[in-house]
């Protein structure tokens, strides 16, 4: 996903992993220090359930963190390969205020049919059993 967007963008975006001072670790899954980026993606497909939205919120938060620790200026991108995984960051959630608050982009990026079928079983794998069919 992260390649897809360099490539759409023409640039390079590398995982990067910012040591913080007291020895934590923070990862970015696409990283471009001279034109300041920083891209946090998530591959899920559908509809988001409540607890996978704190997955994208952490992500915000992480994202806010790069700003704070090497200054402004930077582009905070939250990249998904389906626009049904992202619908609660529109609207008028907290989430989607933040996006406009602190100006996160959004972007989206088309993944391979097989890419795409290797993360549905994933997901279908994961999901608890409930005994209800799975719709992701």
């Amino acid at each position: 996903m992260v390649a897809a967007l360099a490539l759409r963008w023409n640039t390079i975006l590398v995982p990067k992993t910012i040591v913080l001072e007291s020895g934590g670790e923070l990862r970015l899954d696409g990283y471009n220090r001279d034109e300041k980026i920083a891209v946090e993606a998530w591959a899920h497909h559908g509809r988001s359930k409540p607890a996978q939205r704190h997955k994208i919120a952490n992500d915000m938060l992480k994202l806010l963190m790069v700003r704070r620790l090497l200054g402004d200026g930077w582009r905070l991108v939250l990249l998904f390969a389906d626009p049904e995984a992202h619908h609660f960051l529109e609207g008028r959630s907290w989430r989607a205020k933040m996006v406009s608050l602190f100006g996160f982009q959004i972007e989206e990026v088309d993944i391979p049919a097989e890419v795409h079928a290797r993360v549905r079983a994933a997901q279908k794998r994961q999901a608890p059993a409930t005994g209800l069919p799975f719709t992701p």
